[in-house]
């Protein structure tokens, strides 16, 4: 996620951004994941694809739904 919103041209030029409350604390990250499922098998998916990654705009999918989410 903080990889992709500095060195993907398509994030950069849409200002894609990892919210403050996650770019500075991975446990708040964390937190958020296991409160809304998180497992290995799913991906982060942004909601609304010009949104940022932030709690109100992720959630967690399977590959394939995030491959149709485009």
């Amino acid at each position: 996620m903080k990889a992709r919103c500095k060195h993907w041209p398509t994030y950069i030029k849409k200002n894609i951004k990892v919210c403050d409350e996650w770019q500075n604390s991975y446990e708040h990250f964390k937190e958020w994941a296991e409160a809304n499922n998180a497992d290995p098998s799913l991906e982060l998916d942004r909601i609304d694809n010009y949104g940022n990654y932030e709690p109100a705009n992720c959630r967690w999918v399977t590959h394939k739904q995030n491959c149709a989410n485009r």
